[in-house]
């Protein structure tokens, strides 16, 4: 997904197995995810990001 940026495509399949089958630390984090997802979605699927500025 990250490396593809096929975040768009790929990103709510993913959470929707980690909430069945992810171990409560993983699930913790998607939770976390999806109260953004619109800006974790564009930052794995869009060719620009605020990455590094966001770092620290």
């Amino acid at each position: 997904m990250t490396t593809a940026r096929t975040g768009r495509n790929q990103l709510t399949g993913w959470i929707d197995r980690v909430k069945v089958t992810g171990p409560p630390e993983l699930v913790s984090f998607v939770n976390r995810i999806v109260s953004d997802l619109r800006a974790v979605e564009a930052e794995l699927s869009l060719p620009f990001g605020s990455g590094a500025v966001e770092v620290g």
